[in-house]
């Protein structure tokens, strides 16, 4: 299938899920669908810098403001 071919739409995706302090996982989740005025984005690759993901404020806490 070429790159910008579309992909046949799946029931579920694979998402990075903050479950706990400290703790991120990959699983299969439900795929969103989008409400009104609302969109859905299709994220291919994403990053995180290593201390923003697993330092204990920054997993435990809300961001300031």
């Amino acid at each position: 299938m070429p790159d910008d071919a579309p992909r046949p739409a799946s029931p579920t995706m694979r998402a990075v899920v903050y479950d706990a302090p400290r703790s991120l996982a990959v699983r299969e989740v439900p795929r969103p669908v989008a409400g009104p005025g609302e969109v859905v984005v299709d994220v291919d690759l994403a990053g995180c810098a290593v201390p923003t993901c697993t330092s204990t404020r920054a997993a435990s806490s809300p961001p300031s403001r």
